[in-house]
């Protein structure tokens, strides 16, 4: 079985369902077909879209992303998510 990679950054596999992943903001056109990203870039294009960093969004002709711009945000949430989830489970023991 093989796969599929995030189109937007090329080094994070999608999840399945399709659902499970995000759909990129790239496309929100009803004429768009939708593109679903991996979580941590869809993370980074709704900060990029909040913050408007550049340009905003980094366009779909930019992508596979040489680093998501995020980052450093994106690794601190998931980090408190992971002792939420740690804290969570030792509780229910």
């Amino acid at each position: 079985m093989t796969l599929e990679m995030c189109p937007r950054c090329e080094r994070a596999p999608l999840r399945t369902p399709q659902v499970m992943n995000s759909l990129s903001r790239c496309t929100r056109r009803v004429e768009d077909k939708a593109v679903y990203v991996c979580n941590p870039c869809g993370t980074d294009e709704a900060f990029e879209e909040y913050h408007q960093q550049g340009d905003g969004l980094t366009p779909m002709i930019n992508w596979p992303v040489g680093e998501r711009t995020n980052q450093e945000l994106i690794d601190v949430l998931q980090v408190q998510h992971d002792i939420h989830i740690t804290e969570m489970m030792e509780e229910s023991l």
